[in-house]
C-alpha cells in the first residue's frame, strides 16, 4: 500500500473519531501504543486487500477483517476508538504511533528478491 493512501486512509480515521464527543480523562492515559500502531497497520492492510471490491462484498470482507484484526489483538472496537480520541489530543504522541505503524509496514514487506531486479519488458 502507497503511503500516501495510509496517511489519507489515518486522516479520515482520525478525523472521524476527532469529531466525536471528547473523552473524560487526559491524554497522559495509558495508550497501548504499540498495539494501536499494529491494528492500524493492520487495517491498512486489510483496505489494500479489499481495494478492488465493491458493494456488499467489500463490505462484508471489511467486516469480517476489522473483526479479526480486534480480536487477533486482544481488544475491542470501542477500546481501540477510545485510543484513538486519546492521541488525536496528543499530535506528538500520535505522530509516534503513525511512525511506529509504518515501520510495521515496512517490515511486513517481502524482502526483494533476484526476480525483482529483472527489467521488464
Amino acid at each position: 500500500m502507497k503511503k500516501e493512501t495510509f496517511v489519507a486512509l489515518l486522516a479520515l480515521v482520525l478525523g472521524i473519531y476527532a469529531c466525536q464527543q471528547p473523552m473524560q480523562g487526559t491524554a497522559q492515559e495509558a495508550v497501548p501504543e504499540e498495539k494501536v500502531a499494529k491494528i492500524i497497520a493492520e487495517i491498512a492492510l486489510a483496505e489494500g486487500a479489499v481495494s478492488a471490491l465493491t458493494g456488499f462484498k467489500r463490505d462484508s470482507f471489511v467486516h469480517s477483517y476489522y473483526k479479526q484484526i480486534y480480536e487477533i489483538n486482544g481488544i475491542t472496537l470501542e477500546d481501540y476508538e477510545k485510543y484513538l480520541r486519546i492521541l488525536a489530543n496528543d499530535t506528538e504522541r500520535l505522530e509516534g504511533v503513525v511512525k511506529k505503524a509504518e515501520q510495521y509496514l515496512k517490515d511486513k514487506q517481502p524482502a526483494p528478491t533476484a526476480q525483482d531486479s529483472i527489467p521488464k519488458k
